[in-house]
């Protein structure tokens, strides 16, 4: 006899684990009444606070009164959690304000009169 260790049993295989599909994100940015650090702080608290983090808060600019975050949760349901945090919210996104808002303005007024139907 030569003394040969037989081999031990192969541990059974671990079973595949699926994955689920991770929910699609969104980003979502809000105009919000803030008038200083504390009330940025207070809506980034709230917000990542929500449902365990399902919020991710990217930005929260006081001087600029832009709160922008993404998430997979429904854009009013977003909405709702700043709004109670007492801040006022907006309901113009920020890019129909400003700038954005009086070029449209402007190239609205400028273009040509449709031309009335021939009689």
């Amino acid at each position: 006899m030569t003394g040969a260790v037989p081999a031990a049993p192969a541990a059974p295989a671990a079973p595949a684990v699926q994955e689920t599909p991770a929910a699609p994100q969104h980003k979502y940015t809000f105009r919000v009444k803030m008038a200083c650090g504390g009330c940025s702080g207070a809506i980034k608290k709230a917000l990542t606070a929500y449902k365990s983090g399902a919020v991710t808060v990217d930005q929260a600019i006081p001087v600029e009164n832009i709160v922008s975050v993404t998430t997979a949760l429904p854009r009013e349901e977003v909405l709702q959690v700043i709004v109670k945090t007492g801040k006022t919210v907006f309901d113009e996104p920020p890019a129909a304000v400003g700038v954005d808002k009086k070029l449209a303005e402007d190239a609205a007024s400028k273009a040509p009169a449709a031309a009335s139907p021939a009689a």
